[in-house]
């Protein structure tokens, strides 16, 4: 993304959350919408300038359209995360908590490149817990990003039932993201 905000990102985010342009709610024969009840968008490595921020929200509640609203968006770092909802959803959503992850002291890395944000809330009385995390690169610092891992799972208080299990299935996890969140960063950064 750089330094300033992309001319024209709507169109890759519209294909990214496979809406159209103010997609319009449709009600099937049970009076059910059309439309998801939320939206998490999480990003990494986007400057945290407050005008790129606003362009931000702006582009993404443009994509969305007016029946979603902005329930939260927190920032660490670089790092960003947003929870939208449908806005006849808002009252029967509790406060969103967020709990910010910091992998380097602030001594060692003043715009706090890797971390992680937890945002947590209930809807209708369903907690909800949305972890984007941004850890160490490359397969050779896979230890690493375990290590960091277990930071986020402790600061946290996450249980998992098996230490083995978990960790099998949070590397499997993170190799697809790593790979997936490479492959829709360059298809926004493209358009």
């Amino acid at each position: 993304m750089g330094s300033k905000p992309p001319n024209d990102y709507s169109h890759s985010l519209q294909e990214l959350l496979h809406l159209k342009s103010n997609q319009p709610i449709q009600s099937d024969d049970s009076g059910e919408s059309n439309l998801p009840e939320l939206f998490v968008i999480g990003l990494q490595e986007t400057p945290n300038s407050e005008m790129i921020v606003n362009s931000l929200k702006v582009g993404i509640q443009s994509v969305l359209g007016p029946n979603y609203c902005l329930l939260r968006w927190s920032s660490v770092g670089v790092l960003h995360s947003s929870i939208w909802l449908r806005r006849e959803l808002l009252w029967s959503c509790t406060t969103v908590n967020m709990v910010p992850v910091h992998m380097r002291p602030m001594a060692a890395n003043r715009i706090r490149t890797k971390g992680a944000i937890s945002l947590s809330f209930n809807l209708f009385g369903t907690s909800f817990l949305f972890i984007n995390t941004h850890l160490t690169a490359h397969e050779i610092n896979l230890r690493s990003r375990m290590n960091q891992l277990d930071k986020v799972q402790q600061i946290l208080n996450l249980k998992y039932p098996s230490k083995s299990n978990s960790e099998m299935n949070l590397t499997a996890t993170i190799e697809n993201n790593h790979n997936n969140n490479n492959n829709n960063t360059k298809n926004i950064r493209d358009h």
